[in-house]
């Protein structure tokens, strides 16, 4: 295990490659990975950036293949740890754009042209079918003050050969957020340093932070003052267009009140 100790923002340059700016998730949304069928020990599908991309991690020794938005192999990952992706599929070109606003090239053949992206079992890649594709708000929102589903998700695969799926949801949560923070004249959130550890294959790394965050309350709410500490624990993975940010935990170090503030 490796040990590096650097500041928030280099932190945020080591993760921030071009690739994996490509795309920038909503954070209005939040999409989910519900179910994966059949279950298969050793496969691991999560989303990233809150609605942006889904991440595959295959360990389980079988060939998981992806399908695309026609129902044709996409993404596969062998057994053997090799991924690979079909470069005659119409969403290795849609996935590009977030909305899908590019022009696929004609002529692609209809037989799978498999490039090798990868030798660790691991994958994300953006997938429309995850996250709602217009820049509108979606239609029937009766109630922006709460967390809202939006809809159910499917994104079909194979496990060696045999037809499944991975099922989730897609919540909006853009009035919900804003208005939970109504209650409050001021807040601040400060992090400090980040440590990254490296695991020892170099694919991997979890990096630590501290996090203070005092909340001062509106109005004659009491108590004025609500203080709380944290520390981020994250997971990054290294994936071939850079290191990318695949998961957040929040470990609570404290929680506690004031009686009375002097502005």
């Amino acid at each position: 295990m490796r040990t590096l100790i650097c500041v928030a923002g280099v932190a945020a340059l080591l993760v921030g490659a071009p690739a994996a700016l490509a795309h920038q998730g909503n954070p209005h949304y939040r999409s989910a990975v519900r179910q994966v069928t059949p279950a298969v020990p050793g496969l691991q599908l999560s989303v990233l950036n809150y609605d942006d991309r889904l991440s595959l991690h295959n360990t389980s020794g079988k060939a998981i293949t992806v399908m695309d938005y026609q129902g044709r192999p996409y993404v596969r990952a062998l057994g053997d740890g090799t991924v690979q992706v079909n470069t005659h599929s119409q969403a290795y070109y849609l996935n590009v754009d977030r909305y899908g606003q590019v022009t696929v090239p004609k002529g692609l053949g209809t037989a799978p042209k498999w490039k090798v992206v990868g030798r660790d079992g691991r994958y994300d890649w953006h997938d429309h079918r995850i996250h709602w594709m217009s820049q509108s708000d979606p239609p029937g929102l009766k109630n922006k003050d709460q967390r809202q589903k939006i809809d159910d998700w499917v994104v079909p695969i194979k496990v060696d050969g045999r037809k499944g799926a991975i099922k989730g949801s897609l919540t909006e949560m853009k009035e919900f957020v804003a208005n939970a923070f109504t209650m409050f004249d001021g807040t601040q959130h400060l992090t400090t340093q980040t440590m990254l550890t490296f695991a020892d294959d170099g694919n991997t790394a979890c990096g630590k932070s501290t996090c203070h965050n005092p909340m001062v309350f509106g109005g004659d709410l009491k108590p004025k003052m609500m203080i709380v500490g944290l520390w981020y624990v994250d997971t990054f993975v290294r994936t071939p267009d850079g290191w990318k940010f695949k998961e957040r935990v929040e470990e609570l170090l404290y929680n506690t009140t004031v009686e009375k503030v002097r502005t």
